[in-house]
Order: C-alpha cells, then structure tokens, then sequence
C-alpha cells in the first residue's frame, strides 16, 4: 500500500476505505484506472478494526522513517535562488 494512498483512504477521523468494489469487479483483474473500462458504480467499504489499525500505524512510522532522512537531507542543501 502507497502512504498517498493510505492518507486519502483515511478520509474522516476513524472512518478508511478498506475496500472498493464488490463481486462484480471479480472478473475484470487488475487494471490501471485510466484503462479501466468498466462503467458502473463502485461502492466503498469501510472499516478501521484492529487490524486496520496496525497495518495503517504500521506504514505510516515506516513511511516517516524513510521521509524523515529525505527532508533532513533537503534540509542540507544549498538553496538555489
């Protein structure tokens, strides 16, 4: 799971998407949006348990790890004006 990803996903306090589409995307596989021919409302299902809950904590420390050494690093650049 991208970090963009996960934060758009989380759009209200305690409410994340966890799931979008139900059976009828079964069949159609994977598939980049912009090449997505299917026409037909999705719905999207919510949840934020405990395992939810882990998984997201979990990226997000990960992800401010890894961004945290890339902003220290801008940091010490030199500005160009």
């Amino acid at each position: 799971m991208g970090l963009d990803w996960l934060l758009r996903a989380n759009y209200r306090t305690g409410k994340l998407v966890t799931q979008v589409q139900d059976l009828r995307d079964h069949t159609a596989f994977w598939r980049m949006p912009e090449n997505d021919s299917l026409r037909y409302d999705r719905p999207s299902f919510t949840s934020f348990g405990k395992n939810h809950i882990g998984i997201f904590t979990a990226v997000m420390a990960l992800g401010a790890r890894v961004w945290k050494k890339y902003f220290f690093l801008l940091k010490s650049l030199p500005q160009s004006v």
